[in-house]
């Protein structure tokens, strides 16, 4: 199960603020071997973070990270992270699956949040996978030029509910029936 052989490995080529007031963010992965790019939403702490491990950001202080802990402790106790799988969307949240050895047996923390299993996937330096075909459902298709769509499982709540409420403002109601369906699914 964990061994699959159809894997893609992501690489996160962007951290973006996807919010004006700068409290959610979005990660950018993108398909090593191919053109294919999938979304991953994160709060803003855990955005700082990552992009200071991207290099992005300059550091406020020396103090260290709960991640850089975490790779001291792994140091000490002699475990090996070895990937971050991401294994699911639902509700605006991707999930992940953190792979590492302990002992030559490969243990597995389940159901992480994704955006902090980047921050530990840049930390520790090991690989991002995902499921092929988890990919295919997930990744955002270009529109136009200069815009992408991105599938509604992997949307906020909070931001379905808010264009909603501008659907039904600019009387779009097709539009607005379907994002109040989508709310009702995800109760």
């Amino acid at each position: 199960m964990y061994f699959n052989e159809n894997l893609c490995v992501l690489r996160v080529t962007d951290v973006t603020k996807c919010t004006r007031n700068g409290e959610a963010y979005m990660a950018i992965l993108r398909e090593d071997e191919g053109t294919r790019i999938m979304p991953v939403l994160m709060d803003q702490y855990t955005a700082h973070s990552l992009m200071l491990k991207m290099g992005n950001l300059t550091p406020p202080s020396a103090k260290l990270t709960m991640p850089d802990i975490m790779l001291s402790v792994f140091g000490t106790c002699h475990l090996r992270m070895l990937e971050v799988r991401i294994c699911a969307v639902q509700g605006g949240v991707t999930y992940c699956h953190l792979l590492f050895e302990q002992e030559g047996m490969v243990r597995v923390v389940r159901n992480c949040r994704a955006s902090e299993g980047l921050l530990l996937a840049y930390t520790f330096r090991c690989p991002i996978r995902i499921d092929n075909d988890l990919l295919e459902r997930q990744y955002m298709r270009r529109t136009s030029a200069d815009s992408y769509s991105m599938p509604v499982n992997s949307v906020s709540t909070e931001a379905i509910q808010t264009a909603m409420e501008q659907a039904i403002k600019e009387e779009n109601y097709e539009l607005a029936s379907q994002l109040r369906d989508e709310l009702e699914r995800r109760k």
